[in-house]
């Protein structure tokens, strides 16, 4: 079988959980007999804009799509690039798959499952996060806090630029996202949680797959670390605020007057600097170990000199590979009590749970298992035994029969709606058909905008560019431009959901 694997972002150049799970199973693929290409955003763009690179990474063929921060910021139109979009044409032509297996692909663009489908070819994404209606991919508000709908999507992105100072509405990213998911044969989810989620933002049904991410095998020498006084508490994963190694830091400064302990702090990003002096503020900088990037590949040494792996987010977290991975180093886990962690970790057997943003029940559980060697051992052997049921090959399998399965049918509902034209007004002789047959220019309104009677009215008042030309994924339209709509004569009006917008 022939196997794309479609991902925004892929090793060397950026390695997230995500990232790493991407290419766990493409490598696992080839191990089972297929034959598989990697299609990737650059990240750290190494040459123009957009432009195609062929190499290998780790055996794999990978084309890598030169890519920049702007292509990812939800700022910015980070759901549509035609550029991208042409170049995966290329490679459908080129490699010819069976099936596309789509990862994130926020920052490439979401039209690449509409083109392979409409390829004919089989299409299958792993949800890792919320970027299907979060234009965060976190879930997490600009105050830290995690997003319960209250608020409008607007209150944490207020507008999206089209990069040349126009803007386009926050609805248009939602929309093509949901035309996007209406051509996925399969969804995948690692944890149910994730999947109820995607649920409840009515972007699936009750048909989404739940395969648990595999995990690396650690052998003994990998595990066992020598013997040594001081006790290691690790944190390995992305610097960011969403994570809440703020959190752990209070808590060490709270149990660092009681224990010989350090914290070893393995990633980068943007928080650094604030981990930093914060660290310094609390006067615990001498017990705190910068580790910076680790290689995946030196990534298990870090699990043999920690005696116990925390991951405090603040965000809903989908499965963690750096929980995974540290429960196959045979190492105690402690996890706040969001998202997918708890079907993984089970309080008071392979770890402890607490509250998000808990630092004093944070540092409870951290005088417990610093205070008591024996019990890190056997929650680790725990752990352990858990994960091991379940490798990244494993995993792989279980993706090969959901390829060969019959596709979903949930679809979403109503259609996307199609009128008016820059040039041509509707007359009542033209009732029943779309305006935008006449001209290359069109206007179309996203998912769930309908139009009453718009077919038959006399004509509709259409003014220019509020919002950025954009393409659309309906096969009879080439290059539209979308446009905003002022009104309509003889009262008609443009109504979502029963209500005149």
């Amino acid at each position: 079988m022939r196997i794309l694997v479609c991902t925004n972002a892929y090793p060397p150049r950026f390695m997230g959980g995500a990232e790493l799970v991407a290419h766990e199973q493409a490598k696992s693929l080839v191990t089972l007999g297929h034959e598989v290409l990697v299609f990737a955003g650059g990240i750290v763009g190494r040459g123009p804009r957009h432009s195609r690179t062929d190499e290998f990474y780790d055996g794999l063929p990978v084309v890598r799509i030169e890519t920049t921060e702007e292509d990812y910021s939800p700022a910015y139109i980070n759901f549509l690039h035609p550029a991208i979009e042409d170049h995966f044409r290329n490679v459908l032509k080129s490699f010819r798959p069976d099936v596309v297996h789509f990862h994130n692909i926020i920052g490439l663009s979401v039209r690449l499952p509409i083109l392979a489908k409409r390829a004919g070819i089989r299409t299958v994404c792993t949800l890792h996060d919320f970027w299907g209606f979060c234009q965060q991919n976190t879930g997490v508000r600009r105050d830290g806090e995690a997003c319960d709908a209250s608020l409008p999507c607007a209150s944490c992105v207020p507008r999206i630029h089209d990069g040349r100072g126009l803007h386009v509405p926050l609805r248009l990213r939602r929309d093509m996202v949901r035309f996007c998911f209406e051509h996925l044969d399969h969804l995948i989810a690692p944890s149910r949680y994730v999947a109820a989620r995607y649920a409840a933002a009515e972007l699936v049904g009750d048909d989404v797959h739940i395969i648990p991410n595999g995990v690396q095998k650690l052998d003994s020498q990998q595990s066992d670390k020598p013997s040594k006084s001081r006790t290691r508490i690790a944190y390995i994963g992305y610097f960011g605020q969403h994570k809440g190694v703020a959190t752990l830091l209070s808590a060490m400064a709270q149990v660092v007057t009681d224990f010989d302990i350090e914290l070893l702090l393995a990633g980068e990003g943007p928080e650094q600097d604030n981990y930093r002096k914060q660290a310094e503020a609390l006067g615990i900088l001498g017990r705190v170990r910068f580790l910076g990037k680790v290689p995946h590949e030196d990534i298990a040494s870090v699990y043999s000199e920690a005696d116990i792996v925390c991951l405090p987010s603040v965000w809903d977290e989908n499965q963690p590979v750096c929980l995974m991975e540290a429960m196959s180093a045979g190492r105690p886990v402690i996890a706040s009590r969001k998202g997918g962690i708890p079907e993984i970790v089970e309080h008071g057997r392979n770890g402890f749970l607490f509250k998000a943003g808990d630092a004093q029940e944070l540092a409870t559980y951290l005088s417990v298992l610093c205070g008591d060697k024996k019990l890190r051992v056997e929650m680790g052997n725990r752990g352990r035994d858990q994960v091991m049921r379940q490798t990244y090959e494993d995993q792989a399998r279980f993706n090969l029969d959901v390829y060969g399965a019959p596709p979903r049918t949930w679809r979403i509902d109503p259609r996307v709606v199609v009128f008016g034209s820059l040039r041509f007004k509707p007359s009542s002789r033209d009732a029943g058909m779309f305006a935008d047959q006449r001209h290359r220019r069109k206007i179309f309104l996203p998912f769930a905008w309908r139009a009453e009677s718009v077919f038959c009215a006399d004509y509709a008042w259409l003014i220019l560019p509020r919002w950025a030309g954009l393409l659309t994924s309906l096969p009879f339209l080439k290059s539209p431009i979308l446009l905003r709509l002022h009104g309509f004569r003889r009262g008609r009006q443009l109504r979502h959901k029963g209500k005149a917008l």
